[in-house]
């Protein structure tokens, strides 16, 4: 389970990197052990003061080793969508990858946003 945390935390900071005048930053918070058939949640915020009119995020993760059960949007992504913003999220196409792709394309007014983004529902095979 450490190896998966350190891979996605090694996605999150370098999707902070291509920030680098922005104060922006990633956390997610998930279940330390799952024994096999158990399943556990993983929420993705954001925090920090930034502006941003784009963004592109990845997060990978070993699918010989867990299977993304559910992905459930939480505040920042139902506030981007109510907006006149374009927003692509890709989990099902990428799942036998292990991958998850976010996109986001805001034209007029930069995004802000502070909190919660989505919460990924993990089986542990």
């Amino acid at each position: 389970m450490k190896k998966i945390a350190t891979v996605f935390m090694a996605i999150l900071l370098a999707a902070a990197m291509l920030l680098p005048q922005a104060m922006l930053a990633f956390t997610m918070n998930g279940t330390d052990n799952v024994p096999a058939g158990g399943t556990f949640d993983v929420t993705l915020s954001v925090s920090g003061e930034y502006a941003i009119h784009a963004a592109h995020l990845s997060v990978e993760y070993d699918p010989n080793s867990l299977e993304l059960v559910g992905l459930e949007e939480l505040d920042v992504m139902k506030n981007l969508r109510s907006g006149n913003n374009l927003v692509i999220l890709d989990y099902e196409t990428l799942a036998y990858q292990g991958k998850i792709k976010l996109g986001i394309g805001m034209p007029t007014d930069a995004m802000n946003a502070k909190g919660d983004i989505f919460k990924m529902t993990f089986k542990v095979k």
